[in-house]
């Protein structure tokens, strides 16, 4: 009886465990993403074109998108631009008439259309700079709402050609008697040519075919002791070409050789008769005396000597770096100059003055240095930019950017006044008085003069951002630049609390193959798969894209959440629940899938910042009176503003986000009952003026090289729009591009 009993124990005990098995197989089968829903939803909706698949940058264009509804009755469809370049400007579709727009997205709904129909919704985008080939995201739904939205699978990328001209840089030119060797770079692979001769009008060229960033050609046959005139061409493998200003060179002497000595009556051939090289260099100095810091451009003079003949003097206000010619040489060509130069459009900042002579052998000769500070103003900090990797981090209404401890974002930002040393300083506002919990050391990068650095935190919490700028003069300043919320991490629970060294994995839907791939977090400096601390928290931010996330520990049973899409840069603060594996006592034996899906509650929090510190704060007040010259040389008073509403847009053309919306403010300009005012921040009007001739734009710009706006307009991130009514007063501010639709959309709604 006993063995009957145990045999049937057994027995009971494999039914039970093949009922298990049976159960855990069903519930795999709907578990992992991707199986059930995602592959099968997807396969409802194809895209069969998207048109033009290629524009060139700074267009504004219609586009295309054509699907086909395989088996379900779509009711909504949402396309999603391929890259912050793209700005949706308007749509239409004769399929699903009802459109919602925004800049990156727009939605089309209206009646199901019957299944197999094909299906044409268009948009109108403009695309402002560069960017490598991405995909349009187009999502569809049997909802018109939108609900529970399936991506639509085949090609839709687009490619946008560069229509930016190469920035020609380092332009050098090394002459020998007969020859010369010009030397250049440039920013992108192009060809070259340079053209030369004895007057500015050239005559001769050399071509160089071969692609290539660093180039050098050789002009043979040329005249000994004669001065080059020559000029530079590139053009890119787009065939965008760009040319440098005039320059010069010197070609050496060549001595004279005998081969009888003059009054011989005998015939007889003697050895030729070499004159001597002229080895002997010239001097020069400079012989002003200037104080250490100056208010204005000084001018400097000093005298060049040489033992046949001084042919060029040239100066240098960074301690050689560049050289000019000086403003006036008297002497030229004999062995005295007497010499002076005054640079111009200098702006503060410490300078290194020098000068150097150079003979018709082509021997050089350097001064001494005079190294001033000048300054005429303190020291200012303009918009910056906070960025994930490539993603450009925006604030929200309240001027508030949200991230993570311990995730590392990068910030830029703008200076004039000859600062010299810019740190920003994080004040954590929850205290009683505000307290630098933390500071930031920027670098000023070589290329194009902004400041840049990491910010990270290692504690949730609320901080202002105070930059603390220093110039050559010590002269200090200090402006908030922006506030910062640090949320609490993401966690990973069970029934015995949080879980230490769980595994989470990040897997993102690629829109041309329609599958999930692991996720690269490394251009958001970032690591996945990543585990928690001991104390079972994780901090992730994730850029726009299409998620789910698997996690897994010893001991529990591994889980996947539901999947989800993100529209912006987002923190994963999410909270995953793990299961204890089946077992006995400490022996766990996980299964080999996973049979749970979760969904993904992204919960933002953000403790209420003190209203002083809040941009937002400005609503309600009065514009102060703003004068600033715009860019057709007239000068602009906010007073005759008054009457109509306005939009003030701050910006920086070294911005990416700020280029996104200069074609929506341009359209804007065409309502006469608008004022609309763009603001150069840090900018002066011969750069504004040349940037509208490189993008075609007729757009009429307010510069502003001394930040006079600052005082007025509290700027944090570039670009920022102030909404204003007719009375003068603020009623919104919105931070980053914003479309023509929204723009106008805001201005109506002004009181």
């Amino acid at each position: 009886m006993l063995m009957v009993a145990k045999q049937a124990a057994r027995i009971t005990t494999v039914r039970r465990l093949a009922v298990l098995l049976v159960l855990v197989v069903a519930l795999f089968c709907f578990a992992i993403p991707g199986t059930n829903d995602i592959v099968r939803a997807a396969s409802n909706c194809q895209i069969t074109s998207v048109s033009p698949a290629s524009v060139p940058d700074g267009s504004d264009d219609g586009f295309a998108f054509n699907i086909v509804d395989n088996t379900d009755n779509i009711a909504w469809v949402d396309v999603a631009v391929p890259s912050h370049n793209v700005v949706i400007t308007s749509a239409n579709s004769d399929w699903l008439p009802n459109t919602t727009i925004n800049s990156y997205d727009v939605g089309y709904s209206g009646n199901p259309v019957s299944a197999g129909t094909g299906i044409e919704v268009d948009a109108e985008a403009t695309v402002s700079f560069f960017s490598p080939p991405a995909s349009w995201v187009i999502e569809a739904s049997t909802d018109p709402n939108g609900s529970n939205p399936f991506t639509c699978s085949g090609s839709s990328t687009l490619t946008v050609t560069s229509t930016t001209p190469p920035r020609i840089t380092n332009i050098s030119a090394n002459a020998q008697a007969t020859s010369a060797t010009v030397s250049w770079s440039t920013d992108s692979q192009t060809t070259g040519r340079v053209d030369y001769g004895k007057t500015p009008a050239y005559g001769s060229n050399q071509n160089d075919s071969q692609l290539a960033s660093d180039h050098q050609i050789t002009l043979s046959g040329l005249t000994p002791a004669t001065i080059y005139h020559y000029y530079i061409a590139a053009t890119d493998q787009a065939g965008n070409t760009a040319t440098s200003i005039d320059s010069t060179f010197f070609t050496a002497s060549v001595p004279t050789n005998t081969t009888e000595q003059p009054g011989s009556t005998t015939g007889t051939i003697l050895p030729p008769v070499t004159t001597p090289a002229d080895r002997t260099p010239p001097a020069i100095s400079l012989t002003t005396s200037l104080p250490h810091i100056v208010t204005f451009g000084p001018t400097v003079g000093g005298i060049a000597t040489d033992n046949i003949s001084v042919a060029k003097v040239e100066y240098s206000t960074d301690g050689g770096k560049d050289w000019l010619p000086v403003d006036t040489a008297n002497g030229l060509g004999s062995k005295s100059v007497n010499f002076s130069f005054k640079p111009v459009n200098l702006l503060d900042g410490t300078f290194v003055f020098v000068a150097r002579a150079i003979d018709g052998a082509d021997n050089i000769a350097t001064s001494n240095e005079i190294t001033v500070i000048l300054d005429t103003m303190p020291p200012a900090v303009g918009g910056s930019v906070i960025a994930l990797g490539p993603q450009v981090l925006l604030p929200d209404n309240n001027g508030v950017i949200t991230t993570l401890p311990n995730v590392s974002s990068s910030i830029y930002l703008s200076a004039t006044g000859g600062a010299t040393s810019v740190d920003i300083h994080a004040y954590d506002t929850n205290m009683p008085k505000p307290t630098v919990s933390g500071s930031f050391t920027l670098h000023q990068t070589e290329d194009n003069g902004l400041w840049t650095g990491a910010l990270s935190f290692s504690t949730a919490g609320d901080y202002q951002l105070v930059a603390e700028a220093v110039d050559g003069a010590n002269n200090t300043t200090r402006r908030t630049i922006g506030n910062i919320s640090v949320i609490p991490p993401a966690a990973v629970l069970s029934t015995r609390g949080t879980v230490a060294n769980a595994t989470i994995s990040i897997y993102c839907l690629d829109s041309d193959s329609n599958s999930w791939v692991e996720w690269d977090g490394a251009p958001y400096s970032q690591t996945n798969p990543l585990r928690t601390n001991s104390s079972g928290h994780f901090s992730l931010m994730l850029p726009p894209g299409t998620y789910y996330a698997h996690v897994d520990a010893n001991g529990y049973t591994s889980v996947n959440s539901a999947s989800f899409t993100l529209r912006q840069p987002t923190p994963l603060a999410a909270a995953f629940y793990l299961t204890s594996a089946p077992g006995f006592g400490s022996l766990h034996v996980p299964l080999p899938f996973n049979f749970a899906v979760q969904p993904v509650n992204l919960r933002s929090v953000h403790r209420q910042l003190p209203a002083a510190f809040m941009q937002g704060s400005l609503i309600g007040t009065s514009l102060k009176n703003l004068l600033l010259m715009d860019t057709t040389g007239a000068t602009q008073n906010s007073i005759s503003w008054l009457g109509k509403p306005t939009v003030i847009s701050v910006a920086s053309d070294w911005a990416p986000a700020a280029a996104e919306e200069t074609a929506a403010l341009e359209q804007l300009t065409h309502n006469s009952d608008i004022n609309v005012k763009v603001i150069g921040l840090q900018e002066d009007s011969g750069k504004l003026k040349a940037d509208n001739a490189i993008t075609g734009s007729q757009l009429v710009w307010l510069a502003d090289p001394n930040s006079k706006t600052l005082p007025v307009l509290p700027i944090s991130t570039v670009p920022v729009n102030y909404f204003i009514d007719r009375k003068g007063i603020i009623q919104s501010v919105t931070y980053g591009p914003a479309s023509y639709q929204q723009l106008l959309n805001t201005i109506v709604n002004l009181p």
